[in-house]
């Protein structure tokens, strides 16, 4: 799918919710030294995955409050500018349930996702390891 999207010309992104939480974790230490390139900033990495049209983010697991904010940030982000622009895709997927995804990332951003989501319950054996 995202082949076709970029084949199409429509911007996207896929990213893990630990790579990109890794990125933002290593930008406070780059923060740090200087010549620091803001688009590796925390902020700068929440815009990156605010900004193109198809976000896929994978395995989402916010644990703790920073995690929750951060959520909050791209979330918010891309509510700002899918109501501002052009109706943003998020493919989200989680081993969570509802429940403690709502706990996770708070009841303000899980209304967002909510309201900018369809929820498929995939069932079934897992499939990793088994090529």
């Amino acid at each position: 799918a995202l082949r076709s999207c970029a084949l199409l010309g429509i911007s996207c992104l896929w990213v893990t919710w630990d790579d990109m939480m890794g990125r933002i974790r290593a930008s406070y230490s780059a923060a740090r030294g200087s010549g620091a390139d803001e688009s590796q900033s925390r902020l700068g990495i929440i815009r990156e995955c605010a900004g193109v049209s198809v976000l896929v983010l994978d395995d989402i697991k916010p644990d703790g409050e920073h995690g929750a904010r951060v959520a909050e940030e791209l979330f918010g982000a891309r509510w700002d500018a899918s109501s501002r622009d052009r109706r943003l895709v998020n493919i989200i997927t989680t081993n969570l349930d509802t429940e403690a995804l709502m706990e996770a990332v708070g009841p303000r951003v899980f209304s967002r996702i909510k309201d900018a989501a369809s929820a498929f319950e995939l069932t079934g054996a897992d499939q990793r390891g088994k090529r």
